[in-house]
């Protein structure tokens, strides 16, 4: 029977190279042509986007200057605490206090080790950053495989050094706003219900 290697390519999750996987279908194989918009959602660990000052009983404070963080850090560890998301991050503030701990980064590539405190404003404790744990989108569904349960997807490009899983999810197009020259155009989509499919990279 007359066979073909069919090769999928993800364009939205990819830094240097585009990541091909190959299925082998039968001819009879069907391929259901999509079209609708979907939701992305990407676990791409804490990472630092902004910063702030604490301010407590007239004193600024600026935990993550004293440790040197900055915006685009990941947080890989805190107190030997893995953090996988904001609140694993939370939870383990609320653990350590204002006691001296060590936190462990991503940056370049490169883990580093550095010593932070976090700093007690009203009732909770804060390092004066604000992060996020995933990177929230809307594509497009392009096809479905049903025999091999695969499907393909179009997006922006996300660029990331580090191996990425996420979910994908129906969405419901609110907007569309036109694109004009020099400017790309815009489609904004709400987000609905339980995960439709996974995302590996």
């Amino acid at each position: 029977m007359k066979k073909f290697i069919l090769g999928i390519i993800i364009a939205f999750i990819t830094m240097f190279s585009l990541n091909i996987y190959a299925y082998e279908l039968h001819e009879d194989s069907k391929i259901y042509v999509g079209g609708q918009s979907i939701g992305i959602k990407l676990n791409n660990g804490v990472e630092i986007v902004g910063t702030y000052a604490i301010y407590d009983e007239g004193v600024l404070y600026k935990p993550w200057l004293e440790s040197n963080l900055m915006e685009g850090d990941k947080i890989l560890e805190v107190d030997n605490i893995e953090i996988l998301s904001c609140d694993d991050l939370l939870s383990v503030l609320t653990r350590i206090k204002d006691k001296e701990v060590e936190i462990v980064i991503l940056r370049n590539n490169e883990e580093i080790t550095k010593v932070i405190k976090p700093i007690k404003k009203g009732n909770t404790y804060s390092l004066g950053i604000y992060v996020k744990d995933s990177i929230v989108g809307v594509g497009t569904l392009t096809y479905y495989i049903k025999d091999a349960n695969i499907y393909g997807s179009l997006g922006h490009k996300i660029s990331t050094d580090t191996f990425i899983t996420g979910k994908i999810y129906d969405a419901k197009v609110d907007s569309i706003i036109k694109p004009t020259r020099g400017k790309a155009g815009e489609k904004k989509a709400t987000i609905e219900g339980t995960s439709i499919g996974d995302v590996e990279t």
